[in-house]
């Protein structure tokens, strides 16, 4: 699907272990749908064994665009629940050369523990090619059941969640466990609410 449906609604149903309805949602709103040329390799981690070796990690996101792009305001990013960013200033995130930072003297905020927002330039085009996104990360000791990280694009700079209003798409990368070791397995899309093709590279750096 590459357009926004005119009926754009789901319907949502839980059934027990033995077939039966326990609870349904009707008419639940879904996202617009938009196509821009982003795409690139699937998800590649190198985490540490155990989370006493993980202390003062860094979380590299690789974002790819096949072409020039325009409309996002900022990049935000949200860690799994008990995982807590280390971001303390602007030079504490690194950001590939060519990617269009906002000349706002604080272009990072973090409405959260969980979230880091970065500004992009006013009314800035984002150009094509490879965009790397690095920030210093605390893993916690256990690691939560939805172990599931976002990278989102937003429309304003007031997003401060993966789910909000002004969220262009927001894309959910799996999580990793300790002493896992994924590469990367070559070109993949993720889908989303908004219907766009992203691949994500997240290295772990320790």
């Amino acid at each position: 699907v590459d357009q926004t449906p005119v009926n754009n609604f789901f319907q949502i149903k839980i059934f027990d272990s033995v077939g039966r309805l326990t609870e349904a949602r009707f008419q639940v709103p879904g996202r617009p749908i938009a196509n821009l040329p982003i795409s690139g390799a699937g998800p590649a981690f190198s985490p540490a064994s155990s989370a006493a070796e993980a202390t003062g990690v860094r979380m590299t996101f690789t974002v790819t665009f096949e072409g020039n792009v325009t409309g996002i305001a900022a990049v935000l990013f949200q860690l799994p629940p008990t995982f807590l960013h280390a971001v303390h200033s602007k030079e504490d995130v690194v950001v590939s050369a060519g990617f269009p930072v906002s000349a706002d003297p604080e272009p990072v905020f973090f409405p959260g523990k969980e979230v880091v927002v970065l500004q992009v330039a006013r009314r800035a085009t984002v150009p094509a090619g490879s965009h790397t996104f690095s920030l210093p990360v605390d893993i916690p000791y256990l690691l939560p059941r939805v172990n599931v990280w976002h990278l989102a694009l937003c429309s304003t700079v007031a997003c401060d969640a993966h789910s909000h209003e002004d969220v262009l798409v927001s894309f959910p990368i799996p999580g990793f466990s300790f002493g896992d070791s994924v590469e990367a397995q070559g070109a993949s899309s993720f889908s989303a609410a908004a219907g766009w093709g992203l691949g994500v590279v997240v290295g772990l750096a320790l």
